[in-house]
């Protein structure tokens, strides 16, 4: 028997079990009091509305927060929910509210929402009966991004989004499981820093299911708050934490060989290959520079191959972008620091150890039943 059977087996009892229900909706948060009362009020209100709806009888919604040192407890606290506080000495993720989350459920599904979200009225409505096939695992549906689209990085994520075809995914990041199927594949990693989505889904996949996305609006992300801003900065430092996550799963992966070449090929590809050797020619093509300059050594042949091959690619990226704002041209280059960033934090995660889920503390802090 592997290692996620064995995680299931211990998850299949929580110690405070009580009648079943029909869906068990896990709202994770880390300091979200900005949208977190909104985000309780939506789930609740879409909750009521699917029982309208005769879509479930029963429900249940389990805040579990990551050791919020703002108003997120004492928001959360104020509706008939849940709450749960997990120990800041302990490994803190998403991955860890999901898992202790998935602990105390009583519910036939799982439902994942992230704090920073606003679920649609009629999402668990148009969303449950999808699940009732037996090979379809889990489904997920349209986000919406409520970001600054004037903002550089704002207009990344709205690019992003806006490419949701309905139909089979490879990643579910918020949705609704089967909350068998999910034991089956051990549950959330409790120790991953990040990517616990894409690691539960591939391990879902591998058991053979179906993970779809739906033709319907799931969720609002307010990725940066209610002042819909996120900078540079803080977009590089989430790419970084995802990829130590990612490097993490890989680790945790590394005797899955069909896994493991997924997560290392991502990583792997002839994209990032011809970045890294332009980065090589700019910093050759300084270095010409400064031996011309100083007279070391005759490097005129190397600065004019250096500076026709960037000249070449410098045009390509011009043709790419034929048409778009100077603002545009310039953020082009961000895939440089970004591709960096990312393929040092997979490294930092690979080198992490790996624990067993059931190691995780399990002793969190009942706030309000």
């Amino acid at each position: 028997m592997n290692d996620s059977h064995l995680v299931a087996d211990s998850l299949k009892a929580p110690k405070n079990s009580m009648d079943e229900c029909d869906i068990s909706v896990i709202i994770i948060t880390r300091n979200e009091e900005e949208v977190i009362g909104e985000c309780i009020a939506s789930v609740l209100s879409a909750l009521e509305f699917a029982k309208k709806q005769n879509i479930i009888k029963s429900c249940e919604v389990i805040l579990v927060d990551s050791a919020s040192d703002d108003d997120t407890i004492s928001i959360a606290r104020k509706y008939p929910i849940k709450v749960i506080q997990l120990d800041p000495s302990w490994p803190l993720s998403a991955g860890a509210g999901m898992y202790t989350g998935v602990l105390h459920s009583n519910g036939i599904y799982i439902a994942k929402v992230d704090g920073d979200t606003v679920v649609c009225k009629d999402w668990f409505t148009n969303a449950l009966p999808c699940l009732q096939k037996s090979d379809i695992a889990a489904v997920t549906g349209i986000f919406i991004e409520e970001v600054d689209k004037s903002n550089m990085i704002g207009s990344l994520y709205l690019k992003d989004s806006k490419h949701q075809p309905p139909g089979k995914v490879d990643v579910i990041a918020t949705g609704i499981f089967k909350k068998s199927v999910l034991l089956e594949a051990g549950s959330f990693n409790p120790f991953l820093k990040a990517g616990e989505d894409k690691d539960l889904s591939w391990k879902i996949s591998e058991l053979g299911y179906k993970l779809i996305r739906l033709p319907f609006f799931e969720i609002r992300h307010y990725i940066g708050g209610k002042s819909k801003k996120i900078t540079y900065i803080e977009y590089l430092k989430k790419m970084f934490m995802y990829s130590v996550g990612e490097g993490h799963a890989a680790r945790y992966s590394i005797k899955n060989r069909k896994i493991f070449k997924k997560y290392v090929f991502r990583y792997a590809t002839v994209h990032f290959a011809q970045i890294y050797i332009l980065i090589f020619l700019w910093v050759n093509l300084l270095n010409s520079n400064y031996l011309l300059l100083t007279g070391l050594t005759n490097s005129k042949i190397i600065l004019i191959l250096d500076f026709m091959i960037f000249s070449f690619v410098l045009f390509v990226i011009i043709v790419r972008l034929k048409g778009k704002k100077s603002e545009g041209f310039l953020f082009s280059f961000q895939v440089i620091p970004y591709i960096v960033v990312r393929h040092i934090g997979f490294l930092f995660g690979m080198m992490k150890s790996t624990n067993k889920s059931s190691e995780y503390p399990q002793n969190c802090k009942i706030i309000k039943n």
